[in-house]
């Protein structure tokens, strides 16, 4: 395992009559106490959080109890960083590579699964988006129907207003005929309006003699002999 220590003097005067080599002091009682650390945990342990158990080990925290080595050397131990490691026994180190290729895996198949999730999620939410605009432009058709509605009912009110007044002597050029010949007069150019429509276009009209008033005769009078 390569580690680096960073470490500062406190007190010098401290560190000259304590030690005559206080790098060497620093990273071997570092090195004994992370080797110490990490031979009471597996190997998965130490892949989870190897380190804060390095961190521990060399008694670098704030929640980690201080070290009295350090002090009694006037130094004081900063921070410790793993740069790499691996493993002496061949087959551990085959272990180690396996589990490490297959925590990269699955943490790329889960960034992958995240990706295609958000992607989902974008498309689901315009989707939404786009139905929510759908109901707005039916609220608006809807609402241009009903004022189209009530514009072509209230022309086709004073239409009627207007035909029936000049016609029932309400109007300045009245015709003064009764109110009930008048509807019957304006439900007669109401149907030449229909039939003119029809005539101009490919429409067929089918009437019955009801309907235009027509008689045929006595085809076959009830008194008749058969013969």
């Amino acid at each position: 395992m390569d580690v680096s220590f960073y470490w500062q003097i406190i007190d010098v005067q401290h560190m000259i009559e304590m030690t005559a080599d206080a790098p060497g002091d620093v990273c071997t009682h570092a090195r004994s106490t992370i080797i110490q650390s990490v031979s009471n945990i597996t190997l998965m342990e130490f892949l989870e959080k190897f380190n804060n158990v390095i961190k521990e080990g060399a008694g670098v925290g704030e929640d980690v109890e201080e070290d009295l080595f350090y002090r009694q050397r006037g130094v004081q131990l900063l921070s410790v960083e793993v740069l790499q490691f691996k493993c002496s026994n061949p087959d551990t180190d085959k272990t180690l590579q396996a589990i490490i290729k297959e925590t990269a895996d699955r943490l790329k198949k889960k960034e992958c699964q995240k990706g295609e999730n958000e992607v989902a999620i974008s498309a689901m939410q315009g989707a939404i988006e786009q139905e929510k605009l759908n109901i707005e432009l039916v609220e608006i058709k809807k609402s241009h129907l009903k004022t189209e509605a009530r514009i072509e009912g209230e022309a086709e009110y004073h239409k009627v207003a207007a035909f029936l007044g000049g016609v029932t002597g309400e109007g300045p050029d009245a015709v003064k005929v009764s109110i009930e010949d008048a509807i019957n007069l304006f439900g007669t150019l109401r149907k030449l309006d229909s039939i003119k429509a029809m005539s101009n276009s490919n429409a067929s009209l089918y009437v019955t003699p009801d309907d235009v008033n027509l008689t045929v005769g006595s085809l076959y009078p009830a008194n008749a002999k058969l013969r």
